[in-house]
Formats: C-alpha cells, structure tokens, sequence
C-alpha cells in the first residue's frame, strides 16, 4: 500500500470522479480511504459536504462496512476467520505460520461484532462462553505476548 496522501486532496479529487454523486457515497468512501489509509471525521465532514449529505449519514455509512476504517490502522489489514468449524479445521495454526511468513509479531482478534447484540440472548451466552473459554485457554500467550 502507498504512503497515505494529503486527506483533503484525496477526497476532492474522489468528489471530482464521480461528480459529487450521493449515489456513489461508497465507492467515494472506497477511493478515499485507499489514499489515506482510514477516514477521520474531518474526512467525513469534507466528504458529506461535497455530496450533500449530514456527517452523520456519511459516518453511518462508513461505520457499518468493515471495510472502511474510522481509526488508524496498519500498513497491512487482514482479515481472518476465526470461527468454531474453521478453528476445527485449523485457522490458529495457519494464522500462526502466515504470521511467521509475513513477519507479523500481532494478530488482532474480532471475536465479537456489534451485530451480534441482535441474536438471541442463549446464542449470545453461548458466544461468551466460548470467548471465555479461547481467553482463558491463551492466558499464558496473552501474557507473554503483553
């Protein structure tokens, strides 16, 4: 990925592209972010005001794709499937060994998202319960690893 450019260039010229079109609001959002890396709220704002649209909207917008970022992240942003049945099928050791081949030292875990607030409440505890269980299995590698 290249250097991240200046924010306020990137979305004008994003703007320009697809002609301040509200209906492109994504792919603006997609173009911008992959100049700078993630979308600031002042971003949002530059952003909302070229389409015509309030910053919350816009902000809405970015916060419920994963794929856009609204802090800082890396140069490098994989993501990485840590379900039950791939788990079963071995996604730690092959997320240990990608790790070692591309010389990432940390691995960040997702393993609860906001939409699962909606489930219901026994498939929530039994989320939980499984979160627990992975943390208190990798307590002594948590720990190690700071």
């Amino acid at each position: 990925m290249p250097a991240p450019t200046d924010p306020a260039a990137a979305v004008d010229e994003a703007l320009s592209r697809h002609d301040h079109q509200r209906t492109a609001l994504v792919q603006i959002l997609r173009d911008v972010q992959s100049r700078t890396r993630w979308l600031p709220r002042e971003v949002l704002r530059r952003i909302a005001d070229g389409v015509g649209l309030t910053p919350a909207i816009v902000e809405g917008v970015a916060g419920f794709y994963r794929f856009f970022h609204l802090q800082p992240v890396g140069r490098v942003h994989l993501l990485f499937s840590d379900n039950v049945t791939d788990r079963m099928l071995g996604s730690r050791a092959l997320a240990a060994d990608l790790c070692a081949r591309l010389g990432v030292e940390e691995l960040t875990l997702y393993a609860f998202s906001s939409e699962n607030w909606k489930r219901p409440r026994h498939e929530v505890a039994t989320l939980m319960r499984q979160l627990k269980r992975f943390l208190v299995d990798e307590r002594d590698t948590i720990m190690d690893n700071d």
